[in-house]
């Protein structure tokens, strides 16, 4: 049953200006009996002025005396004279303006990682517009420059369960990693636009017989040799330093400075190398 407008102190009414049991007071204000009989020893809600409900139309004259009449009665609220309004359904999903912002990454994350995922779940999940998703995908959005695809749930724009619940409609397994998108142009859909293209046989990285100089697992090459360079000499510097070898610590330091800055930076720029793309194009 609905609870009256202010149950305690309609309470104190009932009690003091009826002769209702404390269960059907209870009942009515959805209260414990005990609870109401504390109001009337005093104990509890001390100072509160009665409500009438009566003259609220929350009761009728005729229901009270009716339930006075029987202790078994139960008190009915009264239906309101004046029409509530209808509820309102639930418009789009409100995302704060703070997050706005970061709404395009979210597409583009769904759109890498879930390319089954239709418009309608992302829209719903991200409470975007089936417009711009297409704008995010088309890479016609007027901020393309700038997107860059990050999980829509670290960012605050939903929930993970509610991301779980529109995998599982798809059919999507949770838990699995997730779906790889194509060669080609739909697999760099949604790239940084500085992230330069490279057909899967040219990508740096990727082992063509030792061409490029990496190992068989085309991840590393003989000039990862430089950092054990760096996890030795600083110790040995810090050792020469206690010993007051001056000369030899400035060595150490100067060696491991070329080595590993100047060297090295120089040898990621070679045409091998993906920052040799980045830096120079093509």
């Amino acid at each position: 049953m609905t609870q009256p407008l202010m149950p305690k102190a309609t309470a104190v009414w009932l009690i003091e200006k009826t002769s209702l049991t404390f269960e059907q007071v209870a009942n009515f204000v959805d209260m414990h009996p005990l609870e109401v009989q504390a109001i009337a020893d005093g104990e509890v809600a001390q100072g509160i002025i009665g409500y009438d409900p009566v003259a609220n139309s929350q009761l009728t004259r005729e229901e009270i005396v009716r339930c006075e009449s029987d202790p078994k009665m139960r008190l009915v609220m009264a239906k309101p004279s004046i029409e509530l309004p209808k509820m309102r359904g639930k418009g789009a999903r409100y995302t704060p303006v703070a997050k706005r912002n970061d709404r395009p990454d979210g597409i583009a994350w769904l759109l890498r990682n879930y390319p089954k995922l239709p418009d309608s779940a992302v829209g719903k999940l991200l409470g975007t517009t089936k417009d711009t998703i297409e704008k995010v995908r088309s890479r016609t959005h007027w901020n393309s420059a700038n997107i860059k695809p990050r999980d829509p749930v670290i960012l605050g724009l939903c929930t993970q369960q509610a991301l779980n619940a529109a995998l599982i409609a798809i059919g999507e397994k949770l838990g699995a990693p997730p779906v790889p998108v194509t060669e080609g142009a739909a697999e760099y859909a949604c790239r940084p636009a500085w992230t330069p293209y490279f057909p899967a046989a040219d990508r740096p990285g990727s082992y063509s017989g030792g061409r490029r100089g990496t190992g068989p697992d085309g991840r590393y090459a003989w000039i990862h040799g430089i950092s054990l360079a760096v996890l030795v000499m600083p110790p040995l510097a810090v050792l020469s330093a206690r010993a007051r070898h001056i000369g030899g610590r400035r060595g150490l330091l100067l060696g491991l400075f070329l080595g590993a800055l100047i060297v090295a930076g120089a040898f990621i720029l070679v045409p091998a190398r993906l920052m040799h793309q980045v830096v120079f194009g093509g």
